[in-house]
């Protein structure tokens, strides 16, 4: 059903049933306030948007595109595909596809932003591409099946909007007439510039060239590359003989100071022996040997041919010595000759590959100057050329070119197309509704609390025994307190006092109320109304002429005795406490309803549970049911506290109060549980604060009394209900039946609904 925590249209209730759509309809009446609200929220919000927004209008220009079919340039095939009289329409199509995004591509449209500069509006300025924003603006629609396409532009100054579409076509017609002849005006430009500055750049490399060959005396570099390299390849000839005779000088001497070093004869050397002279010396030292040998044996040592012939011994003796010391000297003296000269022939080589090198150096320079000038002479050329060739096609095309991009009209829409006030008023109707209506289901499928009698048989499977309509309104305060009313008796006309005279036909003639005299009343939590309950199922059960006895059992936080205007003690647990030291009659008090009575609670002990689950509590009990005809007990709530639970151990039935609109539903059947496991006997529930009509829950009160078209207009008379107002409104009491007067007290505090 509605409210158990989902949806009730969504599934069967518990008793199978499918809903109808009047459980749909009474879910939006309860919550009319949040339908309502999003509804004018929405509208509203649309309402200001569409209001403050500034109207903008819409300039369209009608465009014919026909593919061009003349070839006047091979490479225009490629630009576009559907040149030839055997194009396929696909490849048509794709032609067109390919204009409509020319017609908004970036180039074309920059051109438009900067002629009617865009840039300096508020709307564009800080943006990171005002160019891509403007674009925004521009849309193109093609017409079906046909080559027409509209170009649309949007503005707020209808005006300016038809000048910028202009301007924006017929730039793209310049741009596609560019196209088709193969180059733009732009390109042409671009290589007239292009041709300017090689030009100078020819100019600049050849005096650069110039100049580097005058600084470096270099008439002719290849010539002087070729001197260089000859000169260096002699100058590697010469020091490889330089060398080779160092060698040889150098190994003769030391083989000279070798023998002398051993004291080996120098004669006998090859190096010495191939000297001419000393070849002839040593013959003549074997000439002169001979001859005094020979002397020696014929004459004495002091003849004179002896010693003339030793003489002439010892004298080659001496100039072969000489020769031989001579010899050596002049090896010594070439071999220091050769050296030297291999040694300058080695310092002139390594200048020259030092020339070599920096003439390698200044001949890249030269390269790269030169390879720089002859480049760009090549390239001016080229491009001279292709000027050439552009001036030619374009005179050529410019006389068999034929349009085929045609303007078929320009307008301007009269009203704005933005905002459309009436449609986006009407979708926000539409929206409102539809979110109203959703935000109501959910906030009921959120709803967890317990509303109807429905709810209560489903989640606790108890009977109602009554509503009670929200008593706001009624009794007064005391004292700046707020205490609950007798609303049953203050005003015995009204909705509230019906509820409660039903709701005690309920517990005297149903099956579970038979022989019923005591009776228990408790609610989950706190401030759920049970006093409230208590205290007028009391009265009216006092008003049938039985003894009632109203006792506050509430231990805790005790209320009633507020309402009497009488003292908390002595009471009930004075009653328990002190046995027979405590006199009944002294401690019951006399109200000012016939036939009732109130025990009030006493003083707060510390161990209330233990105090009523005493066998104290259970004799008292049986003594007050013989007393008199009914006792209504008022416990604090049953899930907070065990009292309730401990209590309806000795009584003959339990009264469950919930709130609705406010009990949970898992509190409630904790509660329930918590009396159920203390095998209470659980009458029924009876639910408080039942704004049935308002709350859209119709079908179980609906009173006129206050109007004069009711049937019972007579007895609930406009007369006596307004002397009734007049009389509490001056804060006096109503007379009872005896003339005098009655208490009465807020309506508001504590438990009270």
């Amino acid at each position: 059903m509605i409210g158990t925590g989902q949806t009730s249209a969504a599934r069967p209730d518990s008793e199978g049933r499918i809903p109808h759509i009047k459980d749909y309809w009474k879910v939006i009446i309860t919550k009319k306030w949040i339908l309502i609200s999003t509804f004018l929220l929405v509208v509203v919000s649309t309402a200001v948007y569409v209001l403050v927004q500034t109207p903008v209008y819409r300039a369209t220009c009608r465009l014919l595109i026909e593919p061009d079919n003349l070839n006047l340039m091979e490479y225009r095939d490629v630009f576009d595909p559907s040149v030839g009289q055997l194009a396929s329409e696909s490849a048509r199509q794709s032609f067109m596809e390919t204009q409509f995004e020319l017609i908004l591509s970036p180039s074309i449209v920059k051109k438009t932003f900067l002629k009617f500069d865009i840039g300096q509006k508020k709307e564009f300025t800080g943006l990171k591409d005002p160019v891509d924003a403007f674009r925004d603006h521009f849309s193109v629609a093609p017409v079906s099946n046909t080559r027409l396409a509209d170009v649309n532009f949007e503005w707020e100054d209808p005006e300016k909007a038809a000048k910028i579409l202009d301007s924006h076509v017929w730039e793209y017609i310049a741009d596609y007439e560019d196209r088709r002849s193969g180059v733009t005006k732009v390109d042409r430009d671009a290589l007239n510039s292009r041709a300017q500055v090689l030009q100078k750049e020819i100019k600049d490399a050849h005096t650069v060239l110039q100049n580097f060959i005058e600084e470096n005396s270099m008439v002719s570099l290849e010539k002087a590359q070729d001197i260089v390299s000859q000169r260096l390849s002699d100058l590697n000839t010469a020091l490889t003989t330089m060398e080779q005779q160092r060698i040889e000088a150098e190994s003769r001497f030391k083989n000279i100071q070798d023998a002398v070093a051993n004291d080996r004869p120098l004669e006998d050397m090859p190096e010495i022996n191939d000297s001419a002279t000393i070849r002839e010396l040593k013959i003549e030292y074997v000439r002169a040997t001979q001859d005094v040998s020979q002397l020696t044996r014929r004459f004495l040592a002091n003849h004179p041919e002896v010693l003339t012939a030793e003489d002439r011994l010892q004298s080659i003796t001496d100039q072969l010595a000489l020769e031989v010391q001579r010899f050596l000297s002049t090896s010594e003296s070439e071999y220091l000759r050769a050296k030297e000269q291999e040694n300058g022939v080695k310092l002139a080589l390594e200048e020259q590959e030092e020339k070599v090198k920096k003439l390698n150096i200044k001949l890249g320079e030269y390269n790269l100057l030169k390879e720089e000038y002859e480049t760009a002479k090549r390239t001016y050329r080229k491009l001279i050329e292709k000027i050439e060739e552009i001036d030619i096609s374009l005179a050529g095309g410019n006389t068999e070119k034929e349009d085929n991009i045609f303007v078929i009209f320009q307008k301007i829409s009269p009203k704005p197309v933005r905002p459309q006030k009436a449609m986006s008023l009407a979708l926000a109707c539409l929206i409102g509704l539809i979110l109203g209506v959703g935000l109501c289901f959910f906030v009921e499928y959120l709803d967890t609390t317990i509303k109807t009698k429905e709810e209560v048989e489903e989640s606790l499977a108890l009977p109602t025994l009554g509503y009670v309509p929200p008593a706001s309104g009624l009794g007064k305060r005391t004292k700046g307190k707020p205490k609950p009313d007798f609303a049953a008796v203050d005003k015995p006309h009204s909705a509230i006092a019906e509820a409660f005279r039903s709701i005690r036909t309920s517990l005297m003639f149903s099956e579970a109320g038979k022989d019923l005299r005591n009776i228990l009343v408790t609610s989950p939590m706190p401030s759920e109304g049970k006093t409230l309950v208590s205290l007028n199922i009391a009265a009216v059960l006092a008003q049938t002429g039985k003894k009632v006895l109203l006792v506050d059992a509430d231990l805790r936080k005790p209320r009633l005795a507020a309402v009497f205007d009488t003292p908390t003690s002595p009471g009930l647990s004075n009653l328990i406490a002190r046995g027979e030291n405590q006199i009944f009659e002294e401690t019951v008090v006399s109200t000012h309803l016939d036939n009732l009575s109130f025990l009030p609670s006493g003083p707060p002990p510390p161990n209330p549970a233990e105090l009523l689950g005493s066998l104290r509590m259970k004799e008292l009990v049986a003594s007050i049911s013989e007393k008199f005809d009914f006792i209504v007990y008022d416990t604090p709530p049953a899930v907070n506290t065990t009292d309730p639970a401990i209590l309806s151990q000795v009584v003959q039935g339990v009264v469950l109060v919930l709130r609705s609109f406010s009990t949970e539903r898992e509190v409630a059947i904790r509660a329930r549980d918590l009396l159920a496991g203390a095998q209470a006997n659980i009458l029924g529930v009876i639910l408080n604060n039942a704004d049935l009509p308002r709350s859209g829950y119709h079908g179980y009160y609906k009173y006129s009394y206050y109007y004069s078209s009711s049937p019972y207009g007579s007895y609930y008379s406009d007369e006596k209900m307004k002397t009734v107002r007049k009389r509490r409104r001056r804060g006096s009491p109503e007379p009872d039946a005896t003339g005098k007067h009655k208490v009465t007290s807020s309506s508001s505090g504590g438990d009270v609904a």
